[in-house]
């Protein structure tokens, strides 16, 4: 009877003992696993807290922990991906400006290459201007002839003016008479002072 009372007490003891080394255990898997998840190892983590959970399945403590380390990864996941999609977009951005700047380049040397023919037109142009104004008369008489011709007939000019040709040959007249008196005048005025000892007439 002593013998199986020791028994059963050495047994309660060795379940005891056990229990205690597997709550120790479970303990160090939820520190192990904290310490984890503070260096964002959160893979390392979980896998640390599913054994502690496996070693004491009603751990408050280390399901806790599970719950945030599989927010936390979630989280993770949200971010990378949404740096990737900023990464694609940047890259996407890059390449339309590459795009952008290429076609700009183009249009520019489209530009200056209309440019470079306008200019060689002119260019020729004012060649073309300068050899016909040196094919030119440059003789005073030729270009007087030349002027002379563009002027018009005298009959031209005074239906021109809507005058008859027996009243411009009146004005002509009187233009005439005016000048003769002016002359005539100015003819009597003496050059020299007058002697007053003199009569005037």
């Amino acid at each position: 009877m002593i013998r199986s009372v020791l028994l059963f007490a050495f047994a309660a003891l060795v379940v005891h003992v056990g229990n205690g080394q597997v709550l120790d255990r479970a303990e160090e898997k939820f520190h192990t696993a904290s310490a984890q998840y503070i260096e964002k190892q959160y893979d390392q983590a979980l896998a640390t807290v599913k054994e502690g959970l496996r070693m004491k399945p009603n751990s408050e403590k280390l399901e806790a922990l599970r719950k945030l380390l599989e927010q936390e990864k979630k989280n993770e996941q949200q971010r990378q991906n949404q740096e990737k999609q900023k990464q694609d977009k940047e890259k996407q951005d890059q390449k339309q400006d590459q795009k952008d700047q290429q076609q700009q380049d183009q249009q520019d040397n489209s530009d200056e290459k209309k440019q470079d023919e306008k200019d060689k037109k002119d260019e020729e142009s004012e060649k073309k201007t300068d050899k016909e104004q040196q094919d030119e008369p440059s003789d005073p008489e030729e270009e007087k002839e030349q002027k002379n011709d563009e002027k018009p007939a005298p009959s031209q000019r005074l239906e021109d003016l809507r005058m008859s040709e027996e009243k411009a040959r009146m004005i002509l007249e009187a233009m005439k008479n005016q000048e003769l008196q002016y002359l005539q005048q100015k003819k009597r005025k003496a050059t020299q002072p007058r002697d007053r000892t003199k009569p005037d007439w």
